[in-house]
């Protein structure tokens, strides 16, 4: 190993990019599970958690079983099967953030490069498969914030392929659901990105005050 492969900061360098010099430095510099998580991060695959996870299988169970109405195409019967908030909480209580599709410092440094994408600053190729499934994502919170919370907020019906663009203008005017789903997507900062400046205004304006 060289003194620049050892010594240089990894966070300079761009890992997605599936050169010759950048695979061999992170062969020589980090261990197989970090470099397992740098392949799925280029492929745009989810990635999980290095620490330990506690098993809830009464959540996982529950989940697994909406999944396969879902299949079936019973919505509501699949939505009426999840667990409700408990009623008496404040309504403004911030949820459970839904689950991240993928972690760790290259998908960090990647987020930063995807959330400047603009004219500018277009996004770099390496980057497109991460910035997908963050999109696939929070599209899917999206789904299951409808579900979960259609009554505690009465969410307008969608259709199953539904977008979160489809209930802006709703959410324009219910501020105190706005901010929960803003808090349950795993990736918020990525669908304000998505928003038009006049949305950007208009959601602005209820703060003015």
């Amino acid at each position: 190993m060289t003194d620049y492969e050892r010594t240089v900061d990894l966070s300079t360098i761009n890992q997605l990019a599936d050169r010759d010099d950048v695979n061999a430095l992170m062969l020589k510099r980090c261990e197989m599970r970090v470099r397992l998580d740098l392949v799925h991060a280029r492929m745009g695959l989810p990635t999980l958690l290095m620490t330990e996870m506690e098993t809830d299988w009464d959540a996982i169970l529950a989940v697994e079983e909406q999944q396969l109405h879902e299949e079936y195409g019973l919505d509501s019967y699949a939505a009426s099967s999840q667990p409700e908030q408990d009623g008496t909480r404040d309504e403004q209580a911030v949820p459970l953030r839904y689950a991240r599709a993928a972690t760790g410092d290259t998908m960090r440094t990647s987020c930063f490069r995807i959330l400047r994408d603009g004219s500018d600053a277009p996004m770099d190729e390496v980057d497109r498969p991460l910035a997908d499934l963050m999109t696939a994502a929070n599209a899917e919170a999206f789904r299951k914030w409808s579900q979960l919370f259609r009554k505690k907020f009465d969410v307008p019906t969608t259709k199953r392929r539904a977008k979160p663009a489809d209930i802006r203008v709703w959410l324009l005017t219910r501020m105190t659901a706005l901010r929960h789903y803003f808090a349950f997507l795993p990736y918020p900062e990525h669908e304000a990105k998505s928003w038009t400046l006049a949305e950007l205004e208009v959601w602005l304006e209820h703060f003015k005050d």
